[in-house]
């Protein structure tokens, strides 16, 4: 199965790339200049932490 971040950017994701997965799932879960889609938040997010990208993964709410 292909994941989400491969779906849109054609490539598995980078360690560079954790923020940007980080940053756009906070844009799916707000709907900011997206449709707001909770799974593909998730999704995004679950890629971030598997990257190492934890320190705002504790609470979302503050992105």
């Amino acid at each position: 199965m292909m994941s989400f971040f491969k779906k849109i950017f054609g490539k598995d994701p980078f360690p560079e790339d954790v923020k940007t997965c980080y940053s756009l799932g906070c844009r799916y879960m707000r709907g900011d200049g997206v449709e707001q889609n909770y799974t593909k938040a998730a999704e995004l997010f679950r890629i971030a932490a598997e990257q190492g990208w934890t320190e705002k993964l504790i609470s979302p709410s503050r992105a």
